[in-house]
């Protein structure tokens, strides 16, 4: 019997590179995202969400100080879900600027 397991991740990231928001849920899961809330303080930038290390889920430019909000009001539509055994990972590329906020998300295995 498959299940959900509620979560909530905090998004805190200073400068440019790839980060791992919520790690993999093992061989069998996977992660659905129900609420992304997001701030970007300073520069303009371009955020990149990820499904696992590799594949990217959508680009959103950003200008500067602007924020970014996602609400999948209806979770049994399941609106992003990642791939089996898959972390979610987020991409800022600007290294002047920082990402705070969080995430709401279950995880099924």
């Amino acid at each position: 019997m498959k299940f959900d397991t509620r979560g909530f991740a905090r998004v805190n990231i200073g400068g440019a590179g790839t980060f791992q928001i919520i790690a993999s849920p093992g061989a069998s899961g996977f992660i659905k995202i129900d609420h992304i809330n997001m701030f970007l303080t300073a520069a303009a930038n371009t955020i990149t969400l990820y499904n696992g290390g590799s594949r990217e889920i959508a680009d959103y430019p950003f200008p500067a100080n602007s924020s970014f909000g996602f609400d999948n009001t209806n979770p049994d539509l399941n609106t992003l879900v990642l791939d089996t055994n898959q972390a979610f990972v987020i991409g800022i590329s600007n290294a002047g600027s920082s990402l705070k906020g969080f995430i709401l998300y279950r995880t099924s295995n």
